[in-house]
């Protein structure tokens, strides 16, 4: 269990938000995190926001994926020890009638990192890695000419690494994005087409195996139906070939239709 208590304030038009968390846990050590963002309003459409914070906590991996290949435990991997982040970003936002932009700066230092590191061909597990980086930038861009189109445009660059070796972290791509146009092309009815790339990524931390970079085409159409919504949609429509994670491919083409309430 845990607490998180949070206080807002505004002084002379900026907003301080610090919060604190305190996780009391029975199996891992307790851990807690503190943060603090300083948030302006600078004009009607245009805002911006400082933040920073040092966070103690075990990786979500540790419970369900801190293990060696071909084993099975229930407590976490005992070699693994507490991460330790040091967090500072800056977020930029501008948003009219028919335009908005989101773009965020961020640099995380991080202690102990624990990161997928494969032995050979049949044994992985995690390890921690005693000091790393991981700095970067992602961006959000939506255009609404009219009120039933809307176009959205967003991604990822980043670079994370090891700062002893200099090697960069296994299955973290420089560049992720996506694109999207949505038209409603009736009153109860839209259509949505998105791409989504994910580029470059490293297998391993220890050497230079790479998985390509890939493209996936999906294609959505809901329409309001009898109190619900039918739902169709097809995922990789080009039926596109590639790897998410070594030995894993993306699936082939992929049609779903249903029914939501």
């Amino acid at each position: 269990f845990g607490i998180t208590p949070v206080l807002r304030t505004e002084v002379y038009g900026f907003q301080f938000t610090p919060v604190l968390r305190y996780e009391y846990n029975s199996v891992y050590q307790h851990t807690g995190d503190a943060s603090l963002s300083v948030a302006r309003q600078v004009s009607e459409n245009f805002s911006a926001a400082l933040s920073a914070g040092y966070q103690h906590q075990f990786a979500p991996i540790m419970a369900s994926q801190g293990y060696y290949a071909g084993t099975s435990v229930v407590l976490p991997n005992p070699e693994i020890t507490v991460e330790r982040d040091r967090i500072a970003a800056l977020s930029l936002n501008y948003a009219s009638e028919i335009f908005s932009l989101h773009s965020q700066i961020f640099y995380n230092l991080i202690s102990n990192r624990a990161v997928y590191v494969s032995k050979s061909f049949t044994q992985a597990k995690y390890e921690n890695v005693p000091s790393a980086s991981i700095v970067g930038e992602t961006l959000d861009v939506q255009l609404s000419p009219v009120d039933d189109l809307n176009f959205r445009l967003g991604g990822t660059v980043l670079r994370a690494w090891d700062r002893t070796t200099g090697r960069e972290f296994a299955y973290k791509p420089r560049l992720q994005g996506y694109s999207s146009v949505n038209w409603s092309f009736y009153k109860d009815a839209t259509i949505t087409l998105e791409e989504e790339f994910l580029g470059k990524r490293l297998i391993n931390l220890s050497d230079e195996q790479s998985l390509s970079p890939y493209a996936q085409t999906n294609l959505r159409v809901e329409a309001k139906l009898a109190g619900g919504v039918v739902i169709f949609k097809i995922d990789n429509l080009l039926n596109e070939g590639a790897f998410v994670n070594s030995g894993f491919p993306i699936p082939g083409r992929l049609f779903f239709v249903g029914y939501r309430l």
